[in-house]
């Protein structure tokens, strides 16, 4: 038998995926709630994650999980599948102005995880638009929550901690379409996770993490090096089509 022209196709195929992103999106994995969306996907796969306004899209690897509860994504680390009782979930308390949040994992939960949100630069210290303009106390409480949540501030390059402390640990993060950093802080007697933002456009992408993923257990093969695949899409991107 001749498997010449068998091959011939097989490395066509490989190619194409590689050079035309038209074709190779047909091997992502769409999470979201729209049509033709998912909210749960298994690695190991590229998902493309659309999440209000911010589109994005990462690698995840093989014992990694992803779960979309509009607004919120969460990703963590098993062997197997959790049940929505066992994962971390968003947790809003009302304000003046509108919700403050945060992830709240179950105490026997011992995975690797993360919970991730998107929200505008508007509502942040540093940004442009909050210096020129007037700022609303109800503004102001989000922007004091945002500081907590995303403690550094971007200085249109990278960015620089809030805090100068001895005992954090910051590391900036610089991809091709955007600027992000990961800080936790020395702890011996409680796991602190870490906190994590990356701007895009008019967006951030605001993380936390738990079950041991922060800087000090990176080269163990934290969860976190899965944002180091993290690259945003634009409205006219074929992620987007």
């Amino acid at each position: 038998m001749n498997y010449r022209p068998i091959v011939a196709v097989v490395l066509f195929l490989l190619v194409a995926s590689f050079i035309n992103p038209a074709f190779a999106q047909d091997q992502w994995v769409r999470v979201g709630n729209a049509a033709g969306q998912t909210a749960s996907a298994d690695g190991p796969a590229v998902i493309l994650v659309d999440m209000g306004n911010c589109r994005f899209s990462m690698t995840i690897g093989k014992r990694d999980h992803v779960k979309y509860n509009d607004p919120d994504l969460v990703l963590y680390r098993a062997n197997r599948t959790l049940t929505d009782r066992h994962l971390p979930h968003l947790k809003q308390a009302e304000m003046t102005s509108g919700y403050d949040w945060w992830f709240e994992a179950p105490k026997t939960m011992k995975t690797q995880w993360m919970g991730l949100m998107c929200d505008k630069i508007s509502n942040f210290k540093w940004s442009s638009s909050s210096t020129r303009a007037e700022v609303s106390p109800e503004l102001q409480d989000i922007m004091d929550s945002n500081s907590l949540k995303c403690p550094a501030n971007f200085d249109g390059n990278q960015w620089v901690p809030i805090s100068s402390k001895d005992d954090v640990i910051f590391k900036n993060i610089h991809l091709s379409e955007t600027r992000g950093f990961v800080i936790d802080s020395r702890s011996k007697t409680k796991d602190q996770g870490s906190r994590f933002c990356f701007i895009h456009g008019e967006n951030i992408l605001i993380g936390v993490s738990g079950g041991g993923a922060n800087l000090r257990n990176e080269k163990n093969g934290s969860i976190l090096n899965v944002l180091q695949s993290i690259e945003f899409k634009s409205d006219d991107s074929p992620a987007n089509q």
